[in-house]
């Protein structure tokens, strides 16, 4: 394979080449990885080890109350894995609206009424179960013994700590876990955490079911009756991670593979391919083009959650004897309506999104003319370009509204209406 091994960037770091590689953003981490391989294990068996280990080495950005998403090739077939969070039962839009009033329009960021039933426990456990060849409890051995003894916080790491604080500080238990001495620890400082070593060990010793059925999800649905919260035993060990068929398209010569949605990997396919097809890589990392070019898939990654409907509704759907199109009509737009709805009111946000989808689909050569612009920097034409994009969006969000007076039945349209 040809290559260009240079770093495109003004760094020291170079290119490592092994036969095994563990790349983590903790040395810890990618140490442990690297020693499960060591002792006959293969790349699951140090995927799911070191991040186990995250989990008390960067505690601020990872957990056991995490989410995991794994794409995987085994010599023969790619897999996909889904293991992100489901909502509790008790989330119903009832539920909110008596408990922060009719005009709420989304859940709160923090509490229990924003946390979903964790999913990287179980996905290590399925991952373990039919790919590893080292037992579970070996795999969660080295992570248990970083817990128990502690580390010294690293730079990074701590910045993230303490950034976190005045948001988290409050929060029932976060002080008494996270704020030893009633602060963040220091750069170089030894932080332990005997609590996670502790369930740890007994995620290790009964598979993950102490996690979804055990000690740790009653403690973890008492402290949310406690605090308000609507997560119960009964929703962890509802919990099942996704095997799925990862979405993928072809670039440069290679094919690209992501995660469907739920997951985020479909605004990485998009910005792969208006980037590719742009053809303005090799102006660099940080030009105006490439960066303008990455905008639209990220508006995109924010429609992913609204379009993917959890597939439990639109099962319990047809299990009512519904059709596809009733399912559809019935239950799969008008719960992702108002939030769309809401989307397309905010039009200006999409100047240049619209402008990229319209050079793609060559409507009219907007989109192109404003590619072009930005491709020379020239930023007359582009807010001109601008203006343009605007009235188009309004017009899209004019015919979405016809064809949903024409789709949705009145009692729906109320319905949303009431909902957003």
């Amino acid at each position: 394979m040809s290559f260009d091994w240079r770093a495109g960037y003004p760094t020291v770091r170079l290119p490592v080449f092994a036969r095994n590689v563990v790349a983590t953003s903790h040395p810890l981490a990618a140490q442990v990885g690297l020693s499960l391989l060591q002792r006959g294990g293969n790349a699951v068996d140090a995927a799911v080890g070191a991040a186990a280990a995250m989990t008390i080495l960067e505690p601020c950005s990872n957990g056991l109350g995490s989410d995991a998403f794994c794409i995987l090739w085994d010599g023969r077939e790619l897999f996909g894995l889904n293991a992100s969070g489901r909502a509790p039962a008790a989330w119903t839009p009832d539920y909110f609206r008596k408990k922060y009033g009719a005009g709420a329009r989304q859940p709160p960021q923090r509490g229990w009424d924003s946390v979903t039933v964790p999913g990287a426990v179980a996905g290590w456990v399925e991952l373990s179960r039919r790919f590893g060849k080292l037992s579970f409890e070996d795999l969660l051995a080295p992570a248990i013994d970083i817990a128990e003894r502690g580390y010294a916080v690293p730079v990074v790491v701590q910045e993230k700590w303490a950034a976190a604080l005045p948001e988290l500080k409050d929060q029932p238990g976060f002080a008494d876990t996270f704020m030893p001495g009633g602060r963040a620890p220091s750069v170089g400082e030894r932080f332990a955490f005997p609590g996670a070593a502790r369930a740890l060990k007994q995620i290790a010793q009964t598979q993950g079911s102490a996690f979804y059925g055990g000690e740790i999800a009653a403690a973890a649905a008492a402290h949310a009756a406690q605090h308000g919260g609507a997560m119960r035993v009964e929703d962890f060990a509802a919990y099942k991670p996704e095997w799925v068929v990862p979405i993928g398209l072809e670039v440069y010569g290679y094919r690209l593979h992501q995660i469907p949605p739920n997951g985020q990997g479909i605004a990485a396919l998009a910005s792969v391919l208006y980037v590719g097809r742009r053809k303005v890589v090799d102006r660099g990392p940080h030009s105006i083009p490439l960066v303008a070019l990455g905008i639209p898939p990220i508006l995109v990654n924010a429609y992913v959650g609204v379009l993917q409907v959890d597939p439990d509704l639109t099962d319990a759907a047809r299990g009512m004897g519904m059709t596809g199109w009733q399912v559809l009509r019935k239950v799969e737009i008008p719960v992702a309506l108002p939030l769309i709805m809401l989307g397309l009111r905010t039009a200006a946000i999409f100047i240049v999104a619209t402008a990229t989808i319209a050079a793609e689909i060559g409507v009219g050569g907007l989109g192109r003319y404003i590619i072009d612009g930005l491709s020379q920097e020239n930023y007359g034409e582009v807010a001109g370009g601008a203006v343009l994009v605007v009235i188009l969006s309004v017009l899209v969000q004019v015919i979405f509204v016809a064809l949903r007076r024409l789709v949705v039945p009145a009692p729906l349209r109320m319905q949303a209406r009431e909902d957003g």
